[in-house]
């Protein structure tokens, strides 16, 4: 009866290797973990249950008994010997259940392979410096078929056995890379060369080769980001600074790969887009790889845009006039760029918000502005190694031009401010000069207005000593002419005086020699619009002068002329 209930269970253990695989390297310290999983007929996990392990090779450190959990599971750790030679070796594994008060039995075999030397290397974040936990690996060889996965743990590190050296292994790395809020795996390559395996040597292993991978990504003009992936025509570079002989390319997927580095050396690389033969600056990224076999995960999010505002409101200034133009520096003449001349830029479409267009015009609103920061109405991808400067002009503002901006092989973000234009109270022109409509004109008689009455004489008689004084030795009969004589020079002489002539700095702000596109360190944009709006400010000043002194001039004659007839009536 026993027998039979015993006869009818079925066997009801499965035997499964997590994270290691079935590899361990020979090197009589390599572990890995085996895992048992015991499920009645039903598929249902029976706890507390012992299941014995056992291999013609290796062994297990903590004991070859094992107790499963309440999920069925029951684990242990299975420790590889020492081989001294250079061939792989195949080690049978088997986990056993014999429970004869339960009246369950089952066993299950694996089969591990004890590896003569391994690979290592260590995942780690370029952005952070941190190791990468949880990256998928899997090692390959074409030739022979050879495959092995693995999944990096807390400290980013992996050590991966391999059957035979004077291979190229292929590492096949897989990341989650969060690109617009969503995470998606993005697959990175690295190479492994070990050499000529040496059984004498103990725990051989050969690091992977130092290597640099990454992405680079943008956001567009509703800030959604997108990976920069090379298109028909198009080529991104990952191009060595430090050491020009380092160069990658962005593929299709969007990933580019630098292989071959050194451990402890510090690299630095210019992203560009290459166009019609020439090179455009997208940013630059600096490394440093300190472990051995070690490869350096980047992501890149390039920023170029730039923003106008208000300088007294903050707003952002929309429908400025942006040009980008070659400053007068010592590089730029010997590189064959005329100062002041507008810089010829290729256009690449889609690229947010004028396609690169130089002169372009600025958008009312910011491309894009999130939680990063990152914002601006006004972009371009220009040239390295290049000194620029850039004139901004609105009808509503006083021109603008930066100072000289020196760009090398990093983005140069400017964001600048412009002033409102004051506004200019209108002045009355010559024509709209006040006149007295009394007054009396060269045309009219002199005589009548001012002639004095018989009763007033007596009132003008204290005055003549005084006329005598002036000038004692006239004559009555000669009097008339002495008197047109006096006159007429006192009148020429105001004449001259009220001459308009051109502004001085006192009283209209010179003409000033407007800066010239040669001369960008000056920010002297905003003085010219000045001079431009003070000189008809000046107008008014000058035909005011000449109004006052053709008035009182005017009054002098009347004087005279009155005067003359009084004494030459009285006479």
């Amino acid at each position: 009866m026993k027998g039979d209930r015993k006869s009818d269970r079925p066997e009801a253990i499965q035997v499964h290797l997590l994270q290691n695989g079935k590899e361990i390297v020979a090197d009589g310290k390599s572990t890995s973990t085996l895992t048992t999983t015991v499920t009645d007929k039903n598929g249902k996990p029976v706890p507390n249950v012992d299941v014995v392990f056992d291999a013609e090779k290796g062994s297990f450190p903590e004991g070859s008994t094992a107790t499963t959990d309440e999920d069925g599971k029951a684990r242990i750790t299975f420790k590889s010997d020492k081989i001294e030679d250079t061939e792989s070796h195949k080690v049978p594994v088997t986990a056993t259940v014999r429970d004869k008060e339960k009246g369950l039995y089952g066993e299950d075999k694996i089969t591990m392979t004890f590896e003569p030397s391994s690979i290592k290397g260590i995942v780690t974040d370029n952005v952070t410096g941190k190791p990468i936990e949880g990256a998928k690996l899997i090692v390959t060889d074409p030739d022979s078929g050879f495959r092995l996965e693995y999944v990096t743990g807390p400290d980013g590190k992996y050590k991966i056995p391999i059957p035979k050296g004077e291979v190229t292994y292929d590492v096949e790395i897989t990341k989650p890379i969060t690109v617009n809020g969503k995470q998606e795996e993005i697959t990175f390559h690295q190479k492994a060369k070990p050499g000529k395996i040496d059984p004498s040597k103990k725990d051989e292993e050969f690091p992977a080769e130092e290597t640099f991978v990454g992405i680079v990504k943008m956001k567009d003009r509703n800030g959604v980001e997108t990976l920069i992936k090379k298109k028909p025509g198009e080529k991104f570079v990952i191009k060595g600074i430090s050491d020009p002989t380092k160069q990658g390319e962005i593929n299709e997927s969007g990933v580019f790969t630098i292989e071959e580095l050194e451990k402890d050396k510090e690299y630095k690389f210019a992203i560009v887009q290459e166009v019609d033969g020439k090179e455009l600056i997208m940013g630059s990224i600096t490394v440093t790889l300190d472990d051995d076999g070690e490869i350096s995960v980047h992501e890149e999010l390039i920023d170029p845009y730039g923003t106008i505002t208000d300088k007294e409101t903050g707003e952002i200034i929309g429908g400025a006039e942006v040009e980008l133009r070659y400053a007068d520096t010592e590089r730029n003449r010997a590189n064959g760029r005329r100062p002041g001349e507008l810089v010829e830029l290729p256009i690449l479409d889609g690229f947010a918000p004028n396609d690169n267009r130089n002169t372009q015009i600025s958008t009312e609103e910011a491309v894009w502005n999130d939680e990063a920061g990152g914002h601006g109405n006004y972009a371009w991808m220009v040239y390295p190694e290049t000194d620029y400067y850039i004139v901004s002009k609105h009808p509503d503002y006083k021109d603008y031009m930066s100072p000289i901006i020196s760009v090398e092989y990093e983005i140069v973000k400017h964001d600048f401010e412009m002033e409102t234009l004051a506004k200019i109270p209108e002045e009355p022109t010559d024509s709209e000069d006040p006149v007295d409509p009394e007054e009396p004109t060269d045309s009219e008689d002199p005589v009548d207005p001012v002639e004095p009455e018989e009763p007033n004489e007596p009132e003008e008689e204290p005055k003549e000593p005084k006329e005598e004084q002036i000038n004692p030795e006239v004559e009555p009969g000669d009097s008339e002419e002495l008197t047109e004589a006096e006159v007429e020079p006192e009148e020429e002489f105001k004449g001259e005086e009220v001459m308009p002539t051109t502004p001085t700095k006192e009283d209209g702000k010179p003409s000033q020699t407007p800066a010239t596109p040669s001369s960008p360190a000056l920010p002297v944009a905003t003085e010219e619009k000045d001079v431009a709006h003070s000189k008809p400010g000046s107008l008014p000043s000058t035909a005011t002068n000449i109004f006052n002194f053709s008035f009182f001039g005017g009054i002098l004659l009347l004087v005279g002329v009155a005067m003359y007839f009084a004494r030459r009536k009285k006479v």
